[in-house]
């Protein structure tokens, strides 16, 4: 008896060159459905090309250059009717832009950098206070580290930080947001611990 001949294959680039698609074109396929064996980094033959009639050449024969166009209308049709939804969204108030949540997130982040980078100077006493020992001392920074945390989401819902943002002109442009540099006016202060 005879051995089954094994199935014919085909790689992505023969594949690429026979449809007239570039290689990354027929590469993304895979992620379609293509059937491709990632071990023999190829396909069978006949999957494949039953693969890529059904899902690339027939669609095509199927689409006639006046469904297409129609297609595209309507596509740009839903686009300025999202357009003037959105402008009418942003007109009542129902829409805000993100130049206004950046605003917002930036002076929420730096009143949250202010908060945290305020422990060392203010909590230094409680701490050396608290250093009976190592477990004592972690109690102690995790306390004052609860305590900032809650006191930073305060900050996010409290009313006055609410009011207090400044929200930019719709004209405006905002500059991104200035990287932090070592010439901080506050003082760092570092604390050894002996055991």
């Amino acid at each position: 008896m005879a051995k089954p001949k094994p199935p014919a294959i085909v790689t992505l680039s023969d594949l690429a060159h026979r449809y007239g698609y570039s290689f990354n074109a027929v590469k993304s396929w895979r992620a379609e459905g293509l059937p491709f064996d990632d071990v023999k980094k190829s396909c069978i033959e006949s999957e494949a090309t039953r693969w890529i009639v059904e899902n690339k050449i027939n669609p095509m024969r199927n689409m006639s250059v006046k469904d297409e166009m129609d297609r595209e209308k309507l596509r740009e049709q839903k686009a300025k009717s999202d357009m003037a939804e959105y402008a009418s969204f942003k007109e009542s108030g129902q829409l805000i832009s993100t130049e206004q949540v950046q605003s917002a997130l930036n002076q929420y982040l730096t009143k949250f950098k202010d908060v945290i980078r305020l422990i060392p100077n203010e909590k230094a006493v409680e701490v050396m206070e608290a250093a009976i020992d190592q477990s004592s001392t972690k109690e102690k920074l995790a306390e004052i580290i609860n305590h900032a945390l809650t006191e930073i989401g305060d900050l996010l819902i409290s009313e006055e930080m609410m009011e207090s943002i400044v929200l930019p002109d719709d004209s405006e442009t905002t500059d991104p947001v200035p990287e932090d540099d070592s010439s901080d006016t506050q003082e760092q202060t570092s604390i050894e611990l002996e055991y």
